[in-house]
């Protein structure tokens, strides 16, 4: 993992602030697509919320420290305290999109027909009026943060997973009740870490979701569970 001061210093100034459970409610202007579980992961956006506020030069492929106003559970696999979204009353629907060759070439190339043809792709839409979220951590930092979100999901650029409104309330939950609910995890969870009656499948567990050393067994949410 590779640390950057200016993270490592935002990281210092979070040390020592109160935390609370948290309840936090995206109102949505337009369906959103997520991603192959289903999932829409809230640290995954805080995430990209503190890239942000905390402007530093990244380097693909490069795994970095992001440190989150949210707290960490677990012992081996570390992991935050944060649900994936809930959608309410939420409709399935479908998206597609025509993908072109992204070959940049001098000489002209038949996009009709061919390797290079173009294609439609399907992308499966989530469409509700909230999308909620439980966490346990800063709440005015959270709050802050999450300024930084308009678009949760694929596909933003075409206008999927808009965001109206975010707010943020605190509620007496105890912190492992933002993770599990009646043995049932909110969110993918390490199976070194605890013990459940969910389903279990190789997942990422950690931000950024994408990156393969945080791929392990894990207990994940059951999809409309």
């Amino acid at each position: 993992m590779e640390y950057l001061l200016p993270l490592l210093e935002y990281a210092e100034s979070l040390k020592g602030q109160p935390m609370d459970s948290l309840f936090i409610t995206a109102t949505m202007e337009s369906e959103y697509i997520p991603d192959q579980l289903e999932n829409i992961h809230f640290d995954g956006l805080l995430s990209k919320a503190v890239t942000y506020k905390v402007p530093c030069h990244f380097e693909e492929q490069k795994h970095y420290f992001l440190p989150l106003p949210l707290l960490i559970l677990g012992g081996l696999r570390k992991y935050y305290c944060c649900s994936i979204g809930m959608p309410e009353n939420a409709v399935k629907g479908r998206f597609w999109w025509r993908k072109r060759s992204d070959l940049k070439v001098q000489q002209k190339i038949r996009i009709g027909a061919g390797a290079y043809k173009a294609h439609n792709v399907r992308h499966d839409t989530i469409h509700t009026n909230k999308l909620r979220f439980l966490a346990h951590g800063i709440k005015s930092e959270v709050e802050d943060l999450l300024q930084y979100i308009s678009n949760v999901g694929k596909k933003r650029s075409y206008g999927k997973g808009e965001i109206r409104e975010w707010t943020v309330e605190t509620v007496e939950n105890e912190p492992e009740e933002c993770v599990i609910y009646k043995g049932q995890v909110l969110r993918p969870i390490p199976v070194t870490e605890i013990s459940s009656k969910s389903p279990v499948i190789t997942a990422s567990y950690y931000p950024p979701y994408w990156h393969q050393a945080n791929h392990v067994e894990c207990y994940v949410p059951v999809i409309g569970g």
